[in-house]
This record gives C-alpha cells, structure tokens and sequence, in this order.
C-alpha cells in the first residue's frame, strides 16, 4: 500500500475522484497494490481511510485535536501546582520543616 494524491481511478467506496477540497486542497488516496474487475487498481480516498480506522478504534483527527487541547490544560494546571507546592516548601523550609528530596519520595 502506498499513498498518492493524483489516482486514475476514484475511490471504490464513495466514488471520490481527484476533485481538490472546498479550501483548495487535494485529497490523497490509498493504492491498495491490488486490481480488481478488469485491471482497475483498489484505491480508496482519505475520508473512507479514516472511516475504517474508526470502525477500527482508531481515534478521529477531531478526537485527537481535543485531546491536544485536554492534555495543554492539564500541562499548565500542572505546572501552576508544581509552582505553588515549591512556593508552600520554601515557606516551610523557613519554619524548619525539612521535606524528603523528590526522588526518594517516588521511591517511597
């Protein structure tokens, strides 16, 4: 299987063809290596490709796009906690608390 952008033969599921997308973008297809019929090659648009890999588990460019989004808002609130513990340290430190270093206290 290889990727191609300009194919001879439209897609065998919807029918797609070389037709660039509203934005001007063309579509790419997926040569399957096979023929089928009367010598025509399998080949199948990037729409129907990610129809099947959903149907397969695989997540949808929607779904990983607000993944990112989650995982970026968790980054950050990450960071603003690890912030404000070190501040909560350091006021400890000045009260004579001492803390284990942080690598012992994973290993714990």
């Amino acid at each position: 299987m290889h990727v191609i952008e300009i194919t001879p033969q439209p897609c065998m599921v919807c029918g797609m063809g070389n037709t660039p997308t509203a934005d001007g973008a063309r579509r790419q297809f997926v040569d399957l290596e096979r023929d089928t019929f009367w010598d025509d090659p399998a080949v199948l648009c990037e729409d129907c490709c990610l129809k099947i890999a959903g149907l397969m588990g695989t997540p949808s460019p929607e779904e990983l796009a607000r993944a990112d989004v989650k995982i970026a808002g968790l980054t950050r609130e990450l960071h603003t906690l690890r912030v404000e513990m070190d501040s909560m340290k350091r006021r400890a430190r000045r009260l004579g608390i001492d803390f284990l270093p942080d690598e012992v206290a994973e290993a714990v």
